[in-house]
């Protein structure tokens, strides 16, 4: 124990060794490529679709810069977004002394920067560089000429288009970086946000059509997603993005959810787009979902970056960092003792002030890392009484919280995911699974010498990181030494059921002929009629699955991964934006009202809940009237439908705590959009997955009989 109040003990410390990696030949600007990225950038003149293994920190967001005349970046979240975009700057100012020369914002958020650069690119001679931003999330509305307001995304696309993708008025043209989101380049493809009803139409009657003698270019026409001149011009943004390579990075965070969207939407682009440019997929900790789904698909050329040898020129990457790894008494077991580690962290904090103190003092930032967002409050209030200010990084921000950039950054999933800061010479981390910690590990150390506190729950067997007290390990060694110790912890959502994989088999064949229908709009061709047709007349039976209205079809396809938006009213104030799902699995859930509020320059119906910030579990159950039959929905095993619906039906949505011996309940609202249609999954898995899923708020627990199904949310 380290002293009588504090309940954790040092169980082991030991080194791992500084990583350099290998220097090429090749000038980027005042930089000299590492080895890799020279094979990167051979493999994209080649036309070789790739995966590219290397630790945090080596340099693989470079690859961007490696294209002949641009590359897009997709990336599996917001946060990982606005990240990398900051993390380009940085590399174009560096390497290149680039200086901005035009941004266009929306809502706040830079989604263009043009830069003019000194230096020189690989394969291109022009003096400018733009970045694009292409999330749907920052792009919002505008009134048109009769004073309506209406999506602005193909118009503000259409601008940025204009600006990077033609020559500009001194006759050239820059290096395109375009930055997005799986659900961006589906909204390129389909038009699909701009009515949602209509895709909704237009996928039912296409089903039918397959075996009706109706024509198929009849119900493109009838049901006409966007304008001829909308289409006209995502047709345009879509033949700008075609020209480039595609660079997926941190491809291990994308789990089947994800890969339901990103994966239809690649075989549109290759299959019938004529997309003919290399796939890069990225990643310091390789393996999941989409990797071992693209292995069978796709022939992958695998450059390992390569680390120093004696006698080579090398580049420091990482410095040489010690580790403390500390035990803390948590209750439980299997996966839940792991999580419940992370609320032990500000006891370790509270008791590391001083290194704190000389780590600042050394001119040093610090990164404190949990796995909830419910876990990162205490930490706040313990440092700000200590009089620091502080960064978070977190989707649910508490009070305390600094808004400017600080030399301390707490935060959960959002710095494994790629909060970049330099000079970061200790960290207090903890991690469930061994992906997660590698990520964490990396964001700590770069290009100095670091110090990280390990935190782990105290185990009956012990833990494996004991057995190399006082070594000194290469970065190799340390990375499987965390697989192994963390093999057996990866939790039950890897574990798909085949009734999960066939609802997103479906999502992504909704997502492939949204696709199609938006090429056939545009271009017409016959070949794609009889593709949609012959497709269609294979899967007509996809309606028989679909309960709800037309619009129920469309939504399926959107982006989500934790429910419904709500917005939150917190103690210091109202209204922040979140998913119904992570308030759920982290905060306390007082009351539930619906109010008036503004997005985007809308003005719309939102649910409001009431948190305190206090760390909790809560579920959402949907609890039967007394007229409903027991066994009403066990016929509707299987199928898709809406939150809606199933209130129609005469299902109560309420939130409650976790424990069942808990008598208080919130009634959740259901007359706001954005609840009615969330579009759930009805489904009967195993009692562990069911209670997983729900316990981590992927979804709701609807009371059937003394068999509870699960409305898992799409």
């Amino acid at each position: 124990m380290n002293s009588e109040t504090s309940p954790w003990e040092t169980v082991s410390s030991f080194k791992v060794k500084p990583v350099y990696m290998v220097e090429g030949n090749t000038q980027l600007g005042d930089w000299v490529l590492r080895r890799f990225q020279e094979q990167v950038m051979d493999n994209i003149v080649s036309h070789k679709d790739t995966l590219l293994v290397a630790p945090t920190g080596a340099g693989k967001t470079l690859s961007l810069l490696l294209g002949e005349e641009g590359m897009v970046g997709l990336y599996p979240n917001n946060t990982l977004l606005l990240d990398q975009q900051r993390s380009i700057d940085r590399i174009l100012e560096k390497a290149l002394g680039a200086r901005l020369e035009h941004v266009e914002t929306s809502d706040g958020i830079d989604v263009l920067r043009v830069y003019s650069i000194k230096g020189s690119l690989p394969y291109s001679s022009t003096t400018n560089v733009a970045v694009a931003l292409l999330s749907g999330r920052y792009i919002g509305y505008e009134k048109d000429e009769e004073g309506k307001l209406q999506p602005k995304r193909a118009t503000l696309l259409k601008r940025i288009v204009e600006k990077t993708c033609f020559p500009d008025q001194s006759g050239g043209t820059p290096y395109m970086i375009t930055l997005g989101t799986p659900d961006t380049a589906l909204m390129l493809m389909s038009g699909i946000y701009r009515d949602f009803e209509k895709v909704g139409f237009t996928l039912h009657d296409l089903f039918v059509a397959s075996k009706e003698k109706w024509r198929i270019d009849d119900i493109l026409s009838k049901y006409s997603i966007a304008t001829v001149g909308e289409m006209g011009d995502l047709e345009t943004i879509r033949q700008c993005l075609l020209k480039y390579p595609w660079f997926i990075d941190e491809f291990h965070l994308y789990g089947h959810y994800e890969s339901s969207i990103l994966l239809p939407v690649l075989h549109v682009y290759r299959d019938y787009a004529g997309w003919e440019e290399p796939l890069i997929l990225s990643s310091a900790t390789p393996g999941g979902v989409l990797h071992n789904i693209l292995q069978g698909e796709v022939e992958l050329d695998t450059i390992n970056a390569s680390y120093k040898s004696e006698g080579e020129e090398a580049t420091l990457v990482r410095g040489e960092t010690s580790v403390e790894v500390i035990e803390v008494d948590v209750p439980g077991r299997g996966t839940a003792k792991w999580f419940r580690t992370g609320y032990m962290v500000p006891i370790v904090t509270r008791d590391k002030i001083r290194v704190i103190n000389n780590t600042l003092a050394d001119g040093g930032n610090v990164f404190i890392v949990v796995d909830r967002v419910n876990q990162v409050p205490p930490i706040i209030d313990l440092l700000t009484s200590e009089g620091y200010r502080v960064e978070c990084a977190v989707s649910i921000k508490p009070a305390g919280c600094s808004e400017s950039t600080e030399h301390i950054v707490v935060g959960s999933e959002s710095i494994s995911q790629g909060i970049d800061r330099e000079n970061v010479k200790y960290g207090i981390i903890t991690s469930y699974n061994w992906g997660s910690l590698i990520q964490r590990f990396g964001r700590i150390g770069r290009k100095t010498t670091s110090t990280i506190t390990l935190v782990v729950p105290r185990l009956r067997k012990g833990i494996q990181l004991k057995n190399i007290d006082g070594r000194s390990i290469n970065y190799n060694e340390f990375t499987e030494i965390v697989k192994r110790t963390y093999t057996n912890l990866i939790p039950s959502q890897r574990r798909v059921t085949k009734q999960i994989e066939e609802i997103l088999n479906l999502r992504s064949k909704l997502v492939e002929y949204s696709s199609i229908i938006a090429f056939a709009q545009v271009s017409k061709p016959k070949n794609l009629f009889k593709v949609l047709r012959g497709k269609a007349r294979e899967d007509s039976r996809i309606l028989d699955r679909i309960y709800g209205p037309p619009e129920t079809i469309a939504q399926i396809m959107m982006f989500r991964t934790s429910g419904p938006t709500v917005y939150l009213e917190k103690p210091d104030g109202c209204c922040e934006r979140a998913e119904l799902g992570t308030v759920l699995r982290n905060y306390n859930v007082k009351n539930a009202y619906t109010r008036k509020i503004i997005e985007n320059g809308i003005t719309k119906k939102a649910v409001i809940l009431e948190i305190d910030l206090e760390p909790a579990r809560m579920k959402l159950v949907l609890e039967p009237s007394p007229m409903i039959k027991e066994d009403l929905l066990k016929t509707w095993e299987g199928t898709i439908t809406t939150l809606g619906t199933l209130v129609e039906l005469g299902y109560e949505p309420k939130i409650k705590p976790w424990e069942k011996s808990s008598t208080i309940q919130v009634d959740l609202p259901v007359d706001a959009h954005d609840i009615r249609q969330q579009p759930i999954a009805l489904l009967a898995p195993q009692r562990e997955i069911l209670e997983y899923l729900v316990y981590t708020g992927a979804g709701a627990e609807v009371m059937v009989g003394e068999n509870p199904m699960l409305a898992l949310f799409l």
